[in-house]
Order: C-alpha cells, then structure tokens, then sequence
C-alpha cells in the first residue's frame, strides 16, 4: 500500500522500526517515541511497527 506524498513521490506502508521512522519524519527516535505512544496505536511487534500500525501514524502525523 502507497500513500500519497505529493504529485510524484509516494510513501509505501510497510513495518518500520523506530530509528527508520524518526529519520523520516527528521527526528530523534525520543520524539517519534512520544508522538506514537500519544497516538494509542497499540505496542511494536518486536522492534517494528506493523503496517497498520504505520498507516495509522502517517494519517494522524502526516506523510513524512
């Protein structure tokens, strides 16, 4: 699954871990940490987040 980022570029939803995703969003993995845990999306499956898990954070953060 992709999700729209702007006319040419999309973001494809997969499992992250929280180092991947904090260097999306241009962050250190402290704040993408507390901005997940204040979504209430549920814990990792290991060191990832699930898909669903992702898509959940793209909708309420925004496509990084």
């Amino acid at each position: 699954m992709m999700v729209a980022m702007d006319d040419e570029q999309t973001f494809p939803i997969r499992r992250y871990t929280r180092k991947q995703l904090a260097t999306l969003y241009g962050c250190s993995t402290r704040s993408i940490t507390r901005w997940v845990n204040h979504l209430k999306i549920g814990k990792r499956i290991g060191h990832f987040y699930t898909a669903e898990q992702v898509r959940q954070i793209v909708d309420k953060l925004g496509t990084p």
